[in-house]
């Protein structure tokens, strides 16, 4: 979307998501005792499948089989239309608000 029509500022958003991986990329919650999904490993993991370096460009997501506990850290990846979670232990549908462009 254009910047105007966006409420949503990209680079408030990437720098405050950059800190709070940086404080917690090494941390685990009682709750999610595997890998968290940090902005750092969703950008290898879309390196290794092809994906693009800018989150926005990507349209499909392959985090399946990652073993991740909970669904965070997508708020920039805006353009999903299609997301693989397959095989991960997340209990609970989350945090998809930014995106508009995922059906069901």
């Amino acid at each position: 979307l254009p910047a105007e029509k966006n409420p949503i500022k990209i680079e408030e958003v990437k720098k405050d998501l950059v800190k709070e991986n940086n404080e917690n990329s090494a941390t685990k919650t009682a709750v999610d005792n595997g890998p968290r999904m940090t902005l750092e490993s969703i950008k290898k993991i879309c390196k290794q499948h092809k994906g693009y370096a800018t989150p926005e460009l990507n349209d499909i997501l392959y985090l399946h089989f990652q073993g991740f506990g909970k669904i965070e850290n997508l708020e920039l990846y805006t353009g999903l239309k299609c997301l693989w979670l397959e095989a991960n232990g997340i209990q609970k549908i989350e945090n998809l608000d930014h995106q508009k462009e995922l059906k069901c």
